[in-house]
């Protein structure tokens, strides 16, 4: 896989899931464009495609689109201000078709769906199903996902750090932030602080390639995806934590 950074593409339109339908939804609750304290009565709610393979991803939670149009690969969106509660997503993939799952979102904190691809065979129940009721394996590659939740950062914050969190085809990385080490095993996140002495600007490198910038000119948290683009480049998706 041969490193090249992309930056994640920003949101040019407003979200449909927070405006559009939020008269129709009582759960649904418009998001300041940018918050420098954390709202107390919200959760939220982030999407990112890191799906490999061509084909736009869409995701409806409790049955409502949050844009029609869909998203392209690396696309993150921002956060999607909701009532604390339980809620059923759907996720469906063009190319890769439909997954559900439940999300648990908690006041003043940030759930981050990341849709990806993996050739790995489903888990095998704990309790075998009947022969008559066993559902056929799913043979080559599947629609999953990480779901990453971390609390909301504030704006302007001394102690910042970037959580990484790779789900590509490889077991382990090896990444340097601003020179620091991280060893990111197949979906399980690595938390760096980032100091005043990384700069700004510090840089996320891998096998001596810089693959990612970082930027902290606003202090905030931030969190990093990895993943495999439809070339077999090693793209990236980088979100700030204090809900934008």
């Amino acid at each position: 896989m041969t490193p090249s950074a992309q930056s994640s593409p920003s949101l040019p339109r407003r979200r449909f899931l927070t405006n559009s339908l939020a008269l129709a939804a009582s759960a649904l609750a418009p998001l300041p464009l940018r918050a420098l304290e954390v709202p107390t009565d919200f959760a939220f709610l982030r999407l990112v495609d890191a799906v490999e393979l061509p084909g736009l991803l869409f995701m409806r939670v409790d049955g409502i689109e949050a844009d029609p149009a869909g998203f392209k690969q690396g696309f993150a969106t921002e956060g999607i201000a909701l009532a604390p509660k339980t809620y059923q997503v759907e996720l469906e993939h063009e190319t890769l078709g439909k997954e559900k799952l439940t999300v648990t979102l908690e006041t003043g904190r940030i759930s981050t769906i990341v849709a990806y691809k993996t050739e790995k065979p489903p888990e095998e129940p704990k309790v075998a199903k009947a022969a008559a009721k066993a559902e056929p394996k799913k043979d080559g590659p599947r629609l999953v996902w990480h779901l990453d939740e971390s609390p909301a950062s504030i704006a302007r914050s001394k102690d910042v750090s970037v959580t990484i969190v790779q789900l590509t085809a490889n077991d382990v990385m090896e990444f340097q932030v601003a020179g620091t080490p991280a060893t990111a095993r197949a979906g399980e996140p690595v938390r760096v602080p980032i100091t005043r002495s990384m700069g700004t600007f510090p840089t996320i490198n891998h096998q001596g390639k810089e693959v990612c910038v970082l930027n902290f000119d606003v202090r905030a948290d931030k969190f990093v995806v990895f993943f495999t683009g439809t070339d077999g480049s090693l793209k990236f998706a980088q979100l700030r934590n204090d809900v934008q």
